[in-house]
């Protein structure tokens, strides 16, 4: 019997049929950024000398991310076919198998796991490229705080298996937000635990389609976001089931209750502050309450000064902080403060709350003969240069790295540094380092700060806009400032006769923001985009 290792991931199958969008029913725990597509050739499988040995595809969930607190009932399974391309109707039996899981943070671990159900779906080959729903015969009960995670398997059809019945798990490559795990079997297929996907040898970016539908618990009010306007923040939600009250929490502390249909809440004592807002819920015929995920005007940022060592070749210097909350990030910036003779000896990594590692300075060796490092890590900074570490500039990430890469990441748990000095002679201290993130839609600005400079001054805007789009200059660092009329549209014209009016002609003043005042777009970014903030609001 041959060993099949990666390279016999090879999807050896055509399908023919087109990929099916189907909607969406009832409550739904989904880590797809778009679950109803199956795209073709979008998935693996291990192959072998068998016809088709038994292959398994994972994912696991934490129904707290999802809103979900108390227990709750799960009544089917979705996952894509991809592909069942067998000769006329042939049934192709796929098992079911959930189970709880001791530990929901990431990776999927085989001693986590607990069995709570395994039932065995039919699909055929009509079901190509489609989104399967598999109702359980029994709903499964799942206890008040369990994390889950949930296999669709193929079974092993032995020596002699039927050519004809070839399937994989359904994916795309539209995006997730947590792992993909496949599982196989002992034998001809060497991964017998679950493993991430993503770090497979040569694998290419595949999200599995494995998504729970659940009835009971409660579930959270949905897109909670929070604007600023005049120093009054504005918390807007969506409601996501029938509930008696809705309280709403800032920093931890109750500010209102109100009636279960409302949708949004004006705190007009947020005195331009930065807070956190979360919604307590009480949901109607359930006994437990339901705590939205948190949401955050402006942004959050935390510091350490551990002034800790770094000598040569001992182990790294690490530090780690907490910035207190969990939002979505948009934006993340990092500030670095070392002493240090020779940087190029160095190596600083950081390390996000979800395990995302990046190195924003690489090590030179001996090429980088400058002392010190005294920056802020910014996508939107500066290119990289290593002779100007020292200088307190806003600079790009080195080795082609991206602070990009936590966009979409939660917030909230442990950040990490660590710096590496590999040659000797030269010796140092970490006196601090700093995290700064910016929800998402929430990039501050004014409104009418076409240049990005930090100042709205009508003519100098107005001529900036004016000669960007007839001109050929610079495209405005942050559209929605441009965006002088609110109207999520910016046309030169009208924005820089706006923006006159009112400097000049005593017109209307640009609406919220404004033109004073650093806040977020009320219309959660609209149309138009603001992915660097003005200097004055950074």
């Amino acid at each position: 019997m041959r060993i099949t290792l990666w390279v016999a991931f090879l999807l050896l199958v055509v399908c023919s049929s087109p990929a099916a969008a189907q909607s969406i029913p009832g409550a739904l725990m989904s880590h797809s950024i778009d679950s109803a597509t199956v795209e073709e050739f979008g998935s693996i499988r291990c192959d072998s000398d068998q016809p088709w040995p038994s292959n398994g595809w994972m994912r696991s969930y934490n129904p707290v991310d999802f809103g979900v607190v108390g227990e709750f009932e799960i009544t089917a399974i979705r996952f894509g076919v991809e592909c069942e391309a067998g000769s006329g109707s042939v049934d192709q039996p796929i098992e079911v198998a959930i189970w709880e899981d001791a530990d929901p943070d990431y990776p999927i671990l085989s001693f986590d796991l607990t069995e709570l159900a395994r039932e065995t779906a039919t699909v055929t080959d009509f079901d190509d490229q489609t989104v399967f729903t598999y109702v359980l015969a029994a709903p499964v009960t799942v206890p008040a705080g369990t994390a889950i995670a949930v296999e669709v398997r193929a079974p092993d059809f032995g020596p002699t298996g039927l050519l004809d019945r070839e399937f994989l798990c359904g994916a795309n490559e539209l995006g997730e937000t947590s792992p993909s795990y496949y599982v196989g079997a002992p034998g001809p297929c060497p991964f017998a635990d679950p493993i991430d996907i993503s770090a497979l040898p040569g694998a290419p970016p595949i999200f599995l389609i494995i998504d729970v539908e659940f009835t009971g618990g409660c579930v959270a009010p949905a897109g909670v976001t929070c604007t600023e306007a005049a120093g009054d923040v504005t918390v807007a939600w969506t409601n996501a089931g029938s509930y008696e009250s809705i309280e709403v929490i800032r920093d931890g502390v109750s500010i209102g209750v109100l009636a279960g249909d409302i949708t949004s809440f004006v705190d007009t004592e947020a005195d331009g502050n930065i807070h956190t807002y979360e919604l307590k819920i009480t949901q109607t015929g359930l006994t437990c309450d339901s705590t939205s995920l948190p949401c955050t005007n402006g942004f959050l940022e935390e510091c350490s000064a551990p002034a800790a060592d770094i000598a040569d070749f001992l182990p790294a210097t690490v530090d780690v902080l907490d910035l207190g909350a969990s939002i979505l990030i948009n934006d993340a910036e990092v500030s670095v403060d070392v002493t240090h003779t020779w940087i190029g000896d160095l190596e600083v990594t950081v390390t996000s709350p979800a395990q995302s590692a990046l190195i924003v300075k690489p090590a030179a060796l001996d090429l980088d003969n400058y002392d010190n490092i005294a920056v802020t890590f910014d996508d939107e900074g500066v290119p990289y240069i290593a002779a100007m570490l020292r200088l307190g500039l806003r600079m790009q990430p080195g080795g082609g790295a991206a602070l990009a890469d936590f966009d979409g990441e939660n917030s909230g748990g442990e950040w990490t540094i660590t710096i590496t000095d590999s040659i000797t002679l030269d010796d140092g201290v970490l006196n601090e380092w700093c995290v700064r993130v910016l929800p998402t839609d929430n990039v501050l600005f004014l409104r009418g700060d076409a240049n990005g400079d930090g100042v709205v001054s009508a003519l100098i805007d107005a001529l900036y806009l004016l000669g960007w789009q007839f001109g050929g200059g610079l495209a405005p660092p942050c559209f929605d400032a441009a965006d002088v009329d609110g109207n999520n549209i910016v046309q030169a014209i009208i924005d820089a006769i706006t923006l006159l009016n009112y400097q000049y002609a005593g017109g209307a003043a640009p609406p919220s923001p404004g033109p004073t005042d650093c806040g977020s777009d009320p219309d959660g970014d609209g149309d138009v985009e603001c992915l660097t903030e003005p200097a004055a609001c950074n």
